[in-house]
C-alpha cells in the first residue's frame, strides 16, 4: 500500500473512484490552502482517503475522511488521535461516526458544532 501526503486535490484517477458528489467534496476541501489530503493506494485502488488541515483556533482538523479497506480506518483514527496528542492539540472532527473510536482511545465527545464553513464538527478533548 501507499501511502502520500500532498498539498493538492486528489488526484482524478482516484477521486473518480468515489461517488460525484463526495469526489466534488473532497475536491474543493483538497483545493484549500489550509488543507493536505492524504491518501491511501493499493495496485492503483483508493484505499481510503482523510483531507485535514490546522485551523486558525489551534485545533487539528479532519474534514472529510474514508476507508474502503477493512481495518485501515482504525489505523488511521488512532494516528491522527496520537499526532494531537504528541502536538499537545485539540481535534476536530467531520463525523459523529469517530465518536466510539475516540472513547475508546480515551477522548470524550465535548462538543457539536459548525466549523466557519457550516461543516457540522465534533470537538474532543483527552485525546
Amino acid at each position: 500500500m501507499k501511502i502520500s501526503v500532498t498539498k493538492a486535490p486528489l488526484a482524478a484517477d482516484l477521486a473518480a473512484q468515489l461517488p460525484a458528489d463526495e469526489a466534488a467534496q473532497v475536491a474543493a476541501l483538497g483545493a484549500r490552502d489550509d488543507c493536505l489530503t492524504l491518501a491511501y493506494v493499493d495496485g492503483g485502488k483508493l484505499a481510503g482517503y482523510a483531507i485535514f488541515g490546522h485551523g486558525d483556533d489551534g485545533f487539528v482538523v479532519i474534514y472529510m475522511a474514508r476507508s474502503m479497506a477493512k481495518g485501515l480506518a482504525a489505523v488511521v483514527l488512532q494516528s491522527v488521535f496520537g499526532a494531537a496528542q504528541v502536538m499537545g492539540k485539540p481535534l476536530r472532527v467531520h463525523t459523529e461516526r469517530v465518536r466510539a473510536m475516540a472513547r475508546m482511545m480515551g477522548a470524550d465527545l465535548s462538543s457539536v458544532f459548525s466549523d466557519t464553513d457550516g461543516i457540522p464538527m465534533g470537538g474532543f478533548h483527552g485525546v
